[in-house]
């Protein structure tokens, strides 16, 4: 039954987000991105670096 609850929020989550996405293109509300792709290139070599750095700490610390 817990799993059954778990599944309907999740997949009412996604099709709630699918409906807002839908509507806000088909009634042009939703802006044009204006994000510059180097920076989305920086932040993503950032979050990669982070995540690189926190698995071999996690790795080092488990290790011992």
């Amino acid at each position: 039954m817990q799993l059954r609850v778990l599944r309907l929020a999740l997949v009412s989550g996604v099709l709630v987000f699918g409906a807002v996405v839908w509507f806000l293109r088909r009634s042009g509300g939703a802006p044009e991105p204006s994000v510059d792709p180097a920076a989305l290139l920086i932040a993503g070599r950032l979050v990669w670096g982070v995540a690189v750095v926190g698995w071999s700490v996690l790795y080092l610390h488990l290790r011992r």
